[in-house]
């Protein structure tokens, strides 16, 4: 017996041994292969190439200090458990050069530290006891590389922390911001008047306005042009200048919609714009049509009604604010986008690239049931349009282009310098008004500019980083005999499955009770008998 329990103690011994070893490779190997399971759609909890790409080319020191109070809320106090997990992947991919520290600045030499930062206080609400109280809270980060210093002073929600982070990472690694431009002269509203999407882009762009009326040269030193929403024509200076930017490899976008119309629909009827550019763009593969798309799939507007005195507001769909839903899943602008609003948009031709030596890629698409207006055409929000007003059917509204461009004063005057580009980018879309802030409110706006603004002056692939929680998924679109179908099976299928479960305990009783029945009928009977015998 005592060399049984020797041998059984021996191997109790090596097994645990053997177990321990086991542990500490797995956690050796975890800490130097890192990897996770992520099986949401847009893979949003774990880190985008693009991520892993900025944080990779680090080559010294970074450093980041994380300001966050202690015993906050449990919504704030998620915010810091994420917070501190996309750190860590961040950290796995950086080659040892990223490192943080997170602080609770509770004393006055903390405190200050982070009001140096420029990190602010808040003031978050906490419910104690049925008792409402506001609790001081930092919560922000500051960025430290060689001598330069990126903050996110705010961090609220994690929906778009990866890009915030990518972003800040990206421009402290940079000596100065992306410089990109956008022109005035033809009527343009000046995007500093679009703020929402002004406050995102200055972000990480040195956003300058050109004037395309005094300017001759459009600099090399902007890696892109932003041309939106002109009203008035654009002058053979200005097409010239536009062309030699393309020419020396400057990237372009033509955010230009055609529909001329009054804002306040006092007059109820539009007109094509001429703008003057078709031409060009034509000799570089692209067509905005003259046209304005309707579309069935369409938002609402607010029209004011007088009656008996009264101004009376009612929201009325709109066929020229179309709902886009047929959005590439091919294109990196737009992939990963699920709806858009627009406002009197043109549509796209790409038919003429192949024969200009250009690769084009439709962005996004009018529904099923649409059609394009041009000449003269009502905008009356009060007009009905029939089912046979639309006959066209998914109408191209945005596209990119890509590749070497032929100049369009090649053979002109005053004569082009350069006849044919190197590769470079183009994109066009049927209208520049999508991310006005009255559009804002559609998430998919704002991120579509920027995304345009991304793909023209960045390669890094921000672009698949802000885009990944931007929105949920649009609710499929049930016709009325479904909705019927749906509506009447929630009211019923409950009620008619408690009543056959009832029924099925009941009969499974009753069944129950018959067999102790028989079974107390056959023992009585069996002593009965036996009493007999």
């Amino acid at each position: 017996m005592t060399s049984n329990n020797k041998s059984l103690k021996s191997r109790v011994i090596i097994n645990s041994i053997l177990l321990l070893v086991v542990i500490v490779l797995i956690n050796f190997i975890s800490v130097r292969m890192f990897t996770r399971l992520d099986c949401t759609e847009n893979q949003r909890y774990s880190l985008s190439d693009a991520s892993k790409k900025i944080i990779n080319n680090t080559e010294d020191r970074m450093t980041v200090k994380v300001y966050f109070t202690e015993d906050l809320p449990v919504t704030n106090n998620n915010n810091r458990r994420y917070l501190i997990d996309i750190l860590n992947d961040f950290k796995a991919y950086s080659d040892g050069n990223l490192r943080y520290e997170f602080i609770s600045p509770e004393d006055s030499l903390t405190i200050r530290e982070a009001k140096e930062n420029g990190i602010p206080l808040l003031e978050v609400q906490s419910v104690e006891n049925d008792k409402l109280e506001v609790l001081p809270a930092y919560m922000g980060l500051v960025i430290a590389y060689e001598d330069r210093k990126e903050r996110i002073p705010i961090i609220e929600s994690t929906d778009k922390l990866e890009y915030e982070l990518a972003a800040a990472f990206k421009r402290v690694m940079r000596s100065e911001k992306i410089k990109v431009c956008y022109s005035l002269g033809q009527g343009e509203t000046d995007l500093e008047e679009y703020k929402t999407l002004f406050q995102i882009l200055k972000t990480n762009y040195n956003m300058i306005s050109i004037d395309l009326t005094e300017e001759v040269r459009i600099p090399e030193r902007y890696e892109a042009l932003l041309i939106v929403d002109p009203k008035e024509q654009f002058a053979d200076q200005a097409k010239y200048a536009i062309d030699q930017y393309i020419m020396k490899g400057g990237k372009v976008a033509f955010l230009t919609g055609k529909a001329k119309y009054d804002p306040t629909f006092k007059n109820k009827y539009a007109e094509i714009l001429d703008l003057g550019l078709d031409e060009m763009l034509a000799h570089y593969g692209i067509v905005i049509n003259n046209d304005v798309v309707r579309d069935k799939q369409c938002g609402p507007i607010t029209v004011v009604k007088e009656q008996e005195g009264h101004s009376i507001k009612n929201l009325v769909s709109y066929p020229f604010i179309p709902s886009v839903y047929d959005i590439s899943r091919e294109n990196p602008i737009v992939k990963q986008l699920r709806t858009l609003i627009l406002k009197f948009p043109s549509s796209v031709d790409t038919s003429l690239a192949e024969a200009a030596g250009v690769k084009s890629s439709v962005m996004f698409r009018a529904s099923n049931i649409c059609e394009s207006a041009s000449g003269t055409f009502s905008i009356d929000p009060l007009h009905k349009f029939r089912d046979s007003d639309y006959t066209k059917n998914g109408l191209p509204l945005a596209a990119s282009f890509e590749g070497k461009f032929k100049s369009w004063f090649m053979d002109k005057e005053p004569a082009s310098n350069i006849d044919i580009s190197p590769e470079t980018r183009i994109v066009a879309v049927g209208t520049g008004g999508f991310a006005t802030d009255n559009f804002a409110r559609n998430p998919d706006n704002i991120a579509l500019f920027a995304n345009i603004v991304d793909y023209l002056a960045d390669d890094t692939g921000l672009i698949s980083i802000r885009s990944k929680n931007v929105s949920m998924p649009p609710l499929k679109d049930l016709g009325p005999g479904t909705k019927k179908l749906v509506k009447f099976s929630n009211m019923l299928v409950a009620p008619i499955l408690v009543v056959l479960i009832g029924l099925l305990v009941w009969r499974r009783r009753v069944s129950r009770k018959r067999k102790c029945e028989e079974e107390l009928s056959r023992k009585g009977q069996t002593e009965k008998t036996t009493e007999e015998e």
